[in-house]
């Protein structure tokens, strides 16, 4: 019988936990009464499969925490009491949209029973639809809908999960780990070998006079001007970035550009490049004294503090980033941030002299922003506060004609100032990391480096290589953005990024495979971790980004052997998770400012809505879930 199956697999379940996941084993809840099965029945109006009521007579699902039991990946077995409400939230959505339509897409069945959790709406759920299809177990993902053909049965979903753990194999590209007394599942994927490169492609297409980019950006970029916004509403988002004393040519040059390359180009000549598959782009001009860079990326160079140290060097930068609901604005001195802000978070302004320009900006209705008014109208106000305290001349018809432009390589970032390790989720870890003698973490950082550069392909580059022979000799030192490897991880940064904007070229769409562009965001990642190991900043902070680099699903397992023991005070780990929490709790939450948004003129298109992911859990947090694929 499937229930006597079901008692079985949760014994192997609980006997591997029982040796290698102590802690996870204790999140494991006690039997359901089953009045409480019966009255979710009724509730829902069916009957529920006979493994589903054996697996709640051995567990009412799992306790809430960063330890807790999970299936095949980030699914946490549901307490009973939870059923109705998760089963009625997806039911009720369907009397907000065609309901027939959904049902009859797969979108959802009021007959579908979930029975484990992700963080998000997520879920895992077993048919209860009289029928060949009974009991079968199916995988509900919101925007995508319901699939079933992983599991017949929940039975047999939990003889995949005995077997994975017994044997240490993946179910799908889920990976079971246990690590200090806990198990969590690694998503497990092969990378590429040698993903091509599209700046590679780039460059031999102009040789052989193939038109790379397009002569206009694509219709899915243009943003139609809006009457009432001036010439900010033609732009979606842009980053103007000002650099008081210097010329043109001297401004690319900080950017990162060669000026000898620079050609004339107009917005829409330099916005097709932007939307192709190559280098950033930016376009420079004058305001007076001051030089200027205008972007059109959603993620702008000139805006980022490593660039605008850059910038500043001796002199002052101002960068002003409009994102369609909000602007940020910085001021910099010789790479001391002056004043940091953005007009969504009027009580959060920070730098060495938040109140410098309040009085102006006050009666330009930026402290605190005008709450009545459209977020288009804060950049002339600020270009205002500008002209009047720095001495800025620009207008927006300064960007409509011709202006130089060139490409460049973003920055190298700047080195993590939190952890990427949670005591609260990974106890030993974070210990580890805590308290390792540095002489040792940092070696044992440096053997994970190298495996980490040989997962990722990094080990092809002879400079990274050779940084790591001089790492591994006892040499500390940052690496400078125009250091050999400092331009190798910059390339390898623009790779990624044009990896990445290809999925929606017309041409570059098909010239890479989507593992590529995955490698190549994974190359870059691990490429910036390993350069952020090898300096001078503390280990304990930047070790853990490394670590979580990593590829192999037992990384923490290699590094705990590559550190050795690490002796731990009494009250260690609690110690960590309480400074976590009162990091947590100090920062007092920031009221956000309402804006309203200008509607489409009469004639015009309204914006597609984005789908906004919803968490039903207490406190839950919205994640990017990947669901295990079929198993064979």
């Amino acid at each position: 019988m499937r229930d006597g199956r079901v008692a079985d697999r949760w014994a192997a379940i609980e006997t591997w936990l029982a040796t290698h996941a102590t802690e996870t084993l204790g999140t494991l809840r006690p039997p359901a009464e089953p009045v409480a099965v019966e009255a979710a029945e009724r509730a829902i109006g069916v009957t529920f499969p006979a493994d589903l009521r054996a697996s709640l007579a051995r567990h009412d699902g799992a306790t809430d925490g960063p330890a807790a039991f999970q299936l095949a990946g980030d699914y946490q077995p549901m307490r009973v009491d939870d059923i109705v409400p998760r089963w009625r939230a997806a039911t009720d959505a369907l009397d907000h949209d065609d309901r027939d339509e959904l049902i009859r897409s797969g979108y959802w069945h009021p007959q579908w029973v979930p029975f484990a959790k992700t963080n998000s709406v997520d879920m895992l759920v077993v048919d209860c639809r009289p029928g060949p299809t009974y009991g079968a177990v199916g995988i509900h993902q919101e925007g995508d809908g319901t699939h079933f053909g992983h599991w017949a049965d929940l039975a047999a979903l939990l003889s995949d999960v005995a077997d994975a753990l017994s044997r240490d194999r993946p179910i799908g590209h889920w990976h079971p780990v246990a690590y200090g007394g806990r198990l969590r599942w690694e998503i497990v994927e092969e990378q590429h070998p040698a993903p091509r490169s599209l700046l590679d492609l780039a460059a031999a297409a102009r040789r052989s006079g193939t038109p790379v980019p397009p002569v206009s950006p694509p219709e899915r970029h243009r943003v139609p001007p809006h009457p009432d916004a001036g010439w900010v509403g033609e732009y979606g988002h842009v980053a103007l970035t000002f650099v008081a004393g210097i010329d043109e040519a001297e401004l690319l040059r900080r950017f990162g550009a060669d000026p000898a390359r620079a050609v004339s180009r107009t917005r829409m000549q330099a916005r097709a490049l932007r939307d192709s598959w190559v280098l950033p782009v930016l376009r420079v001009g004058r305001a007076g004294r001051w030089a200027f860079a205008v972007e059109e990326e959603r993620r702008p160079e000139g805006v980022r503090p490593e660039a605008l140290r850059r910038l500043s060097a001796g002199t002052w930068a101002v960068a002003l980033h409009y994102t369609g609901s909000s602007t940020r604005f910085t001021l910099v001195e010789d790479g001391t941030p002056v004043i940091e802000g953005d007009t969504l978070y009027p009580a959060r302004w920070t730098g060495r002299d938040p109140d410098r320009f309040l009085p102006a900006l006050r009666a330009a209705g930026l402290a605190p922003p005008d709450a009545t008014r459209y977020p288009d109208e804060d950049v002339p106000a600020l270009l205002g506060v500008l002209r009047a305290e720095l001495g800025i001349e620009f207008d927006g018809d300064l960007l409509r004609p011709p202006l130089p432009s060139a490409q460049f390589l973003p920055v190298l970032p700047d080195p993590p100032t939190t952890s990427a390790v949670s005591a609260r989720v990974e106890p030993l870890l974070a210990a580890q990391l805590a308290y390792a003698d540095e002489e040792r973490l940092r070696a044992a950082l440096l053997a994970q480096a190298r495996r980490l550069a040989a997962e990722t392909g990094l080990d092809g580059y002879p400079e990274l290589v050779a940084a790591l022979d001089r790492a591994a000799a006892g040499d500390r030192w940052r690496v400078e953005d125009e250091s050999p490897l400092g331009l190798r991880v910059r390339r390898i940064a623009a790779e990624a990024n044009a990896a990445s904007a290809s999925r929606g070229d017309a041409v570059a769409r098909g010239l890479i495979t989507e593992p590529e562009r995955r490698a190549w965001a994974r190359r870059q990642q691990a490429a910036e971790a390993i350069v952020h190991v090898l300096g001078p900043a503390a280990p304990r902070i930047s070790g853990g980004h490394l670590l979580r680099r990593r590829l192999h699903p037992n990384w923490r397992a290699q590094f705990g052997a590559d550190l050795g023991p690490v002796p731990l005070p009494d009250g260690a780990v609690e110690e960590l998770v309480a400074a976590e929490e009162r990091e947590r709790t100090a920062e007092p939450l920031v009221p956000l400012v309402v804006r309203p948004r200008r509607q489409p003129p009469l004639g015009q298109p309204r914006p597609a809505l984005r789908p906004v992911i919803r968490t039903l859990a207490t406190g839950g947090v919205a994640s990017t879930h990947v669901p295990p694929p079929p198993t064979s």
